[in-house]
């Protein structure tokens, strides 16, 4: 089954320009608006990815053939007889890659080296730093293979593997009602486009590296010895890879290189390398989400897996939300230590005994204090004390820590339930439970209540947005359905 994928690209201008001049751009039979697509699909993967003027892109085969199947030097000669772009060239090579050839036993493309392609100077700016009348946004649409596969609805019960605990939601609303509710709310907001760009400029010419890099002195061996994955950056290319930090720290050392953590990934390369691959990915992210929300590109669809109704707000970034609330006057109350009140509501529900450490636990997540507690209790920052909470959501059953040791010294009879829970019915599975409950009491009870009252209302996970106008009444609904849920959990406003 094919399905329609509708996309919006941005490449400079004189690209654009010169795809109108080749591929045509009105009144274009079918296979020619193919061919133009591909062109502009091609080259705004290349102008994504090229983070410096003398950089390559490697362009995996299994995309290239995806996109091009047999059309490839069709769409990719012209650019280079243009001198828009080149290949990298070896003695052995032209464009320095194999070509992919099908397992005659496994019926799979074998995988060869990457072919890499760069923009030329007269071609390649930064995306952040390319003036507005410079750079030129397209809509397209293309049709791609829909991979089939059985629908799983979360709150059916067949489908629940830890029915004991999971609530067994009688009442959804059909995904075309959250759309129809989302369109009705967003809609109804200025979003001002200049202003958000804007801030956008702002938040990537504010872009300091130095708070991101990371010291091998600043973490404990049991740290040192995890996993990561790594992305070392350098001029020519990058390459990504799963590493132990020690061994991140060590091959920097070597080549005299910079390590940085963003996002729970790590970063090996110089400060003008990683600020322009921070900055660059920063703009394209931030500039992509309020395209959509200003072409009227929106969506709102619960996710079958965990319940949350993803929209464009739940991937906007906080910064630029603020900017859309403040114009419009709209508050969020957000709910303290979200996940861990959850848990701590799963305690009640299942009747585990209330020892001190239970009791201190509930007590601090429903006040929102869990990580004050425990950084000031050992001396290290609010966002260090996460780590080992962290790794009691995520973690296997047997994994061990130093944080998750002191949590299980701290709140035995806590980590005892969850470890049990893990044990029964897999460790991927409370992370699970909880984002389930999360959606339960936020989608299927604050939503839809304050929506039917007051008729506005956005989410963005474990928080509500609203109009100021409306604070009081929504302060009721929550204080009302709380108490029916007997779910102790404080919201505060933001």
């Amino acid at each position: 089954m094919m399905q329609t994928i509708n996309k919006t690209i941005y490449l400079p201008k004189k690209v654009t320009d010169f795809v109108d001049e080749t591929w045509g751009k009105e009144n274009l039979t079918k296979p020619q608006k193919k061919k133009r697509v591909k062109a502009l699909r091609f080259m705004a993967y290349l102008f994504s990815k090229q983070h410096a003027e003398d950089s390559y892109v490697e362009i995996p085969s299994t995309y290239l053939l995806k996109l091009f199947n047999s059309q490839y030097l069709s769409i990719v000669n012209p650019f280079r007889k243009h001198g828009i772009i080149r290949g990298f060239e070896t003695e052995s090579s032209k464009d320095s890659y194999i070509t992919p050839s099908i397992d005659r036993l496994t019926q799979k493309y074998k995988t060869g080296k990457c072919k890499k392609y760069q923009l030329t100077e007269d071609y390649f700016v930064n995306l952040f730093k390319l003036e507005k009348e410079e750079l030129e946004e397209i809509d397209i649409k293309f049709e791609v293979l829909k991979k089939s596969k059985k629908s799983k609805s979360y709150y059916k019960k067949k489908d629940v593997l830890f029915e004991e605990v999971v609530l067994e939601y009688k009442t959804r609303k059909g995904s075309e009602d959250y759309e129809r509710d989302f369109l009705k709310s967003i809609n109804s907001l200025i979003i001002d486009e200049e202003k958000l760009v804007k801030k956008t400029r702002n938040v990537v010419d504010n872009i300091d590296v130095k708070n991101l890099e990371i010291f091998k002195s600043d973490f404990k061996d049991d740290q040192l010895n995890k996993y990561k994955k790594t992305l070392f950056i350098s001029k020519k290319n990058r390459r990504t890879y799963n590493m132990k930090l020690s061994d991140v720290f060590k091959k920097a050392s070597i080549s005299k290189k910079r390590v940085f953590s963003d996002n729970n990934n790590v970063y090996v390369s110089n400060y003008e390398l990683f600020t322009a691959y921070k900055k660059d990915n920063t703009y394209e992210s931030y500039i992509n989400s309020i395209k959509r929300l200003k072409q009227g590109n929106l969506y709102a669809k619960r996710n079958n897996n965990n319940g949350r109704l993803d929209t464009n707000i739940t991937n906007l970034p906080n910064v630029l939300l603020d900017v859309i609330k403040k114009d419009n006057n709209l508050v969020s109350y957000d709910l303290c230590n979200s996940q861990f009140s959850i848990l701590s509501h799963i305690l009640d529900e299942k009747g585990v005994k209330n020892t001190e450490d239970v009791v201190l636990f509930k007590k601090l997540a429903y006040s929102g204090k869990l990580y004050d507690y425990i950084a000031e209790k050992r001396g290290i920052t609010r966002s260090e004390s996460k780590v080992g909470f962290f790794e009691i959501n995520f973690d296997k059953v047997g994994k061990k820590s130093k944080d998750k040791e002191y949590l299980n010294k701290l709140f035995p009879n806590v980590i005892k339930f969850v470890d049990d829970f893990k044990t029964k019915y897999g460790y991927k599975k409370l992370a699970l439970l909880l984002q389930l409950r999360e959606s339960n009491i936020f989608i299927d009870g604050l939503y839809n209540k304050i929506m039917d009252r007051v008729g506005f209302v956005l989410t963005k996970h474990d928080s509500v947005i609203f109009r100021q106008e409306d604070e009081e009444v929504v302060k009721e609904i929550i204080k009302e359905h709380f108490e029916k849920l007997n779910f102790n959990g404080k919201m505060i406003k933001e």
